[in-house]
Parts: structure tokens; C-alpha cells; sequence
């Protein structure tokens, strides 16, 4: 009997190692659905990247489009304009080979009008057989474009069932990841309009803070670098950068205890050792929930809807923890969409 094959497409840790979150949460639940199957992750396009002219880069090799397969898995927020541009030529020649097309975790980016008629005209041309999404907006406007469709969870939310925590030699410490905007003033108390309690303490904290180092710093580096804490009470800070790539010494090591790795597993342990983490970064938050955290999103991106998928809307308000019992019952039933299917 012919094995069966199914290449997942994954990669751009380097550039944001939230995508490995999901990535390697993905290729565990196929794994684990379908042990006889052979599953493999390969490196996404370059157009993801690399873009010439909103596409893939016109000398680039396309490695995907060689690879013969039963099943390939894209995966992420890949539904916006420029959706078609950069995947056009590989999933037009999959489908002529009779791949099937799953795209699992999806979401979208600007969940507009624009955006969502885009993507539907170019989903009807490649129809996809199936599309599991991270959030409902997502699933609303592309359920009926797949041979089999699921309003999903992001599948980082396995991530524990992969990865297990081991002890550090560390005081007490809470996580600020704050490499997407500068990072807020905190304080005890309610010095400050923005309030709100973090680990049995009234805090405050604002943001367009202004001092003579982010001041020098606005001179030299991108807006993101900009720290303003020493102190977080009795809590050592801890500041890992989610990226390697593009990165200077100097960027990525502005503020003191900042980490940086090329390994997802290390930010996982940091965020399961933490007391708690307040991030602008929206995978450092689910994977810290995941880990049993108190966590607080500092950020509007659109992108943070998977966390109402989840019933934790608040994420943005106050910190909150995750529902063990509820996430446990979302994963088991998408898994066994996921082992039905395939």
C-alpha cells in the first residue's frame, strides 16, 4: 500500500518565532491524527519575505511546486491581497497534480471588504480542501469555499502538548515583550489612567512616554526598541525580541535582560517559568496562557480576534488566564475534524 504524504508549509521562524508556535503545533496534530502518513514541513515562499513587485522574487526557485504530494498544509494569516500575488503559480500547479489543499490556523490580516473579496475570488479558482480557521471572522467569510470548513482555534494552543517546561535557576520574574511598539511606563499604584491588577497588585501604566534615553534611542533605532522600566516591583523584567532576523546587536539588546533565540522551545520556557507577561506580541500571550500564565495583550491588531474565539476578549483590557477545561474540549474536537478528514 502506497504511503501517504503531507507536506506542511511552515518556516520564517527567524522573522517572528510566534510562527513556530503554530508550525510545530501543526505538525504534531497530523502526526498524531495519521501516525502511518509521512509528514514533512518545508520552507514557505519567498515572496513572504523577499516580495519584488508584491510576489515572489523573479529568480527565485520554486521548490514547492516540485514536491509531490497528497496533501499540502499552508497555514497562518496568509488570506490579504497579497494572497493570490504570491501563491498563485504554486497552488494553480498543485491542483493541476491533484494535491489536496488544506490551509489550517488560517486568518486574515485587514478583515476588510477589499481584503475579503480578493481572497474569496482567488479561493474559488484553487478550492481548497479545507480550511480550519484561528478566529470566527475569518471562518464567516471563507466557510463555504472549501470542500470541509471548521471554525478553529490557532493551533498553537497544542503547543504544551509538545513542548514541556524545565526548571531555571531564576528569581522571580515577569515577561515585557515589547518589540512591535514602545514599551509602556509601568508603575504601582494608580499613578497612571491606564489601570489595572497583575499578580494581586494594583498597577498603571502609559504609553507615549518620552525621556533623554528614548529620546537618544529615536535617533539611532526604530520606535520598537524603546524600553522604560527598571524595576517591576519584586519581579525581576525579562525582555525576549520575538525575531533574529533582520536584527543588529544594538537593536536587539537595547534594554537590559533582553533575549533573543533561534529556537522556539527557549521562548516557551521562558513564558512557562514567568510569573506572568504583559507582550504586544500576539502568540507570546497564547503560548504563555497555554503555560497556565496571567497575561495581558498590549496591542489592536486584528490579528488578536483569536483570543475572542477563545472567550477571552478582556486580553486587552486586563490580564487574564485560560480556561483549561474549555481549551482541552476546542482542541479535542478539532482534532478529530483534522484525523476525520484526512
Amino acid at each position: 500500500m502506497r504511503k501517504v504524504n503531507i507536506v506542511q508549509v511552515g518556516g520564517f521562524a527567524s522573522t517572528n518565532v510566534g510562527n513556530d508556535f503554530f508550525t510545530k503545533s501543526i505538525h504534531h496534530v497530523l502526526t498524531r491524527a495519521n501516525p502511518e502518513y509521512s509528514v514533512v514541513t518545508t520552507q514557505n515562499l519567498p515572496g513572504y519575505y523577499w516580495k519584488e513587485n508584491g510576489t515572489n522574487p523573479k529568480n527565485s526557485f520554486n521548490y514547492l511546486e516540485r514536491i509531490e504530494t497528497d496533501y499540502l498544509v499552508i497555514t497562518g494569516p496568509l488570506f490579504d491581497v497579497n494572497f493570490p500575488k504570491i501563491w498563485k503559480e504554486t497552488l494553480s500547479t498543485i491542483k493541476r497534480n491533484g494535491t489536496r489543499l488544506l490551509i489550517l490556523s488560517a486568518g486574515s490580516q485587514k478583515y476588510d471588504s477589499n481584503e475579503r473579496k480578493t481572497v474569496r475570488a482567488f479561493l474559488k479558482t484553487i478550492e481548497p480542501y479545507a480550511i480550519v480557521s484561528r478566529d470566527t471572522p475569518t471562518y464567516e467569510a471563507y466557510k463555504d469555499l472549501a470542500e470541509y470548513s471548521y471554525d478553529g482555534i490557532d493551533f498553537s494552543f497544542f503547543i504544551d502538548d509538545i513542548f514541556k517546561p524545565y526548571k531555571l535557576a531564576i528569581e522571580d520574574y515577569i515577561i515585557l515583550n515589547f518589540d512591535t511598539m514602545p514599551e509602556p511606563k509601568f508603575t504601582i499604584g494608580s499613578k497612571y489612567e491606564n489601570r489595572f491588577t497583575f499578580l494581586g497588585e494594583e498597577r498603571s501604566y502609559k504609553t507615549k512616554t518620552k525621556n533623554k534615553l528614548t529620546k537618544e534611542l529615536s535617533k539611532n533605532f526604530p520606535k520598537t526598541f524603546r524600553y522604560h522600566n527598571k524595576v517591576f516591583g519584586r519581579y525581576t523584567i525579562i525582555r525576549p525580541q520575538n525575531y533574529v532576523n533582520p536584527g543588529t546587536r544594538k537593536a536587539l539588546f537595547a534594554a537590559p535582560n533582553s533575549f533573543v533565540s533561534e529556537l522556539a522551545f527557549d521562548y516557551l520556557n521562558l513564558f512557562a517559568n514567568a510569573q506572568g507577561v504583559l507582550s504586544s506580541r500576539v502568540h507570546s500571550c497564547l503560548a504563555s496562557l497555554v503555560f497556565g500564565k496571567e497575561v495581558m495583550l498590549f496591542s489592536k491588531t486584528l490579528r488578536g480576534q483569536l483570543f475572542d474565539r477563545i472567550q477571552l476578549s478582556e486580553i486587552r483590557e486586563r490580564p487574564v488566564t485560560l480556561n483549561m477545561e474549555y481549551i482541552a474540549d476546542e482542541k479535542g474536537k478539532m482534532f478529530e475534524f483534522i484525523k476525520a478528514i484526512i
